[in-house]
């Protein structure tokens, strides 16, 4: 099964977001912002990210860049980012 993170500080996008993605048989994690979302990608890196562009306490933008710390458990398998 395939693990995916959506990163919004909108709890209402978050709620939309995951009555799409749950039709696709995958499995959902939830982030309110990007400190969250990097917790949860030190510990497992998911499959893909979804994450909002603008958020209030760090930019959404710089996941890509965060995240490339934790890539070198699986440097053949980066995540998709949307």
């Amino acid at each position: 099964m395939r693990h995916v993170l959506v990163i919004d500080d909108s709890t209402v996008i978050r709620k939309i977001v995951r009555r799409v993605l749950e039709a696709m048989d995958v499995e959902i994690i939830e982030a309110s912002d990007v400190r969250q979302a990097l917790a949860v990608c030190s510990l497992s890196m998911p499959d893909a990210i979804f994450v909002d562009a603008s958020m209030p306490t760090l930019d959404g933008l710089r996941i890509p860049q965060e995240t490339e710390a934790y890539t070198w458990r699986r440097p053949d398998q980066r995540p998709l980012f949307a």
